[in-house]
């Protein structure tokens, strides 16, 4: 007491003891502002177009079991998305897309920025059991949870807490985050140097911007979002929602009533009051922090407006291109069909023309062997004739000569003549 005395004579205040009561609840929170101004007060990271995702990889993502996403999905530059029969997704599948594409850009920055905060307050590597207020809390090597983690805003909803780890971030199964006094989802990060592991059936809270991998094994309920920046994110019958933020639900308790006090001089019997400082929390600073988030939120939109609009006119392109195709192909098949109509149809006049003329040449045949036939009919008909006449004629003389000559010699005549063997 006699401290607080001699502290209020020098500044010209009385003594009177109901004077420094008045003050002491003041004072006392001065002293407490300016402790956790030398800790370090942490900076939301700006993640940018990366706000929109609960789910974001480098290595691809890979889901064992029914998990529910309540925010936008993507992974860059592996794009492998497997298991996505089992989630259901109620924002946006981004795959590799130019919205995931900027979102990984932005994470390096936020990740980055995260990094790179301070002032630092070293912590104990297993945060289990305590409760900690809005700060930058350091370990530089691994951070884990084998328990409960509660986190204290002190009336502070826009008050942000930062774990910057140099290795990995593990949390036991059935470890849980409590937020209290304020404290709000969206405003909690893990910056992890290496990779991050979720425990089974555990309930965590913050962003986890990871270096490597991320896996979320079974049954974690997840209050904020799973950033892989070059490694994989592993799910497994998870739900993990995107971190809302309402900055006007809770009430800031960090104004303080105005006190006045009573000053006395030598020379006067007067009095005045003098107010001390007031410590509030600025309104016009949670109304821009919502514009922003706003106009990040539309930035997404539009980001994701534009992606579309350009699938759009790929595919309308892509189209035209494949009816022109369709249509080439037609015309040439018609062409084609065309061509081997009217060679069909060559064919078979070519054949009929053919078959006539091989039908005409038969009977030229034919006619001509008649021909002959008959001449060599008529031929023999006259040789005969002939010879008949001939044998007439021999006849005569073979009777005349009989009488005068040898039987012999009338033989002679008739093989002459070719009438007899």
């Amino acid at each position: 007491m006699n401290v607080f005395k001699h502290g209020l004579h020098a500044a010209g205040w009385t003594s009177s003891r109901p004077t420094i009561w008045l003050l002491l609840p003041a004072i006392v929170l001065a002293i407490a502002l300016t402790g956790s101004a030398e800790a370090g007060t942490a900076t939301a990271p700006p993640l940018g177009t990366a706000q929109s995702f609960v789910v974001l990889a480098g290595a691809g993502v890979t889901d064992t079991g029914p998990t529910t996403l309540n925010g936008d999905l993507g992974t860059y530059p592996t794009t492998t998305i497997s298991g996505t029969g089992s989630v259901t997704d109620n924002g946006t599948n981004h795959g590799g897309d130019a919205v995931t594409q900027g979102a990984k850009s932005d994470l390096v920055t936020a990740f980055t920025t995260a990094a790179g905060e301070g002032p630092t307050s070293p912590i104990v590597a297993d945060l289990a059991g305590q409760t900690l207020t809005p700060g930058i809390y350091n370990s530089a090597s691994s951070m884990g949870l084998s328990g409960a983690l509660t986190l204290d805003a002190g009336g502070h909803p826009d008050a942000v807490f930062l774990f910057q780890m140099g290795s990995t971030l593990t949390t036991a199964s059935a470890s849980q985050i409590t937020l209290i006094g304020g404290a709000q989802p969206c405003n909690v990060f893990w910056q992890v140097g290496s990779s991050a592991t979720l425990g089974t059936g555990s309930s965590f809270v913050g962003t986890i911007m990871a270096l490597t991998d991320i896996t979320v094994t079974h049954g974690v309920t997840v209050q904020g979002r799973a950033l892989a920046q070059t490694g994989a994110v592993t799910l497994d019958t998870d739900t993990i929602t995107s971190p809302a933020c309402d900055l006007t639900s809770y009430p800031d308790t960090s104004s303080a009533t105005a006190t006045t006090t009573t000053t006395t001089t030598a020379t006067t019997a007067s009095t005045a009051t003098t107010p001390l400082p007031l410590i509030n929390a600025s309104a016009t600073r949670l109304a821009a922090t919502k514009a922003a988030k706003a106009a990040k939120a539309a930035a997404v939109k539009a980001a994701a407006a534009k992606a579309a609009s350009g699938k759009a006119t790929t595919a309308a392109t892509a189209a035209a291109a494949r009816l022109a195709t369709a249509r080439a192909q037609a015309a040439k098949a018609t062409a084609a069909k065309t061509a081997s109509a009217k060679a069909l149809a060559a064919k078979v006049e070519a054949a009929k023309a053919t078959s006539t003329a091989k039908t005409l040449a038969a009977k030229q045949a034919t006619a001509k062997a008649e021909a002959l036939r008959l001449a060599a009919a008529t031929s023999r008909t006259t040789a005969a004739r002939k010879a008949k006449a001939a044998s007439r004629a021999t006849g005569s003389s073979v009777s005349a000569s009989s009488r005068s000559a040898p039987a012999g010699h009338a033989r002679i005549a008739l093989r002459t003549v070719g009438l007899t063997g």
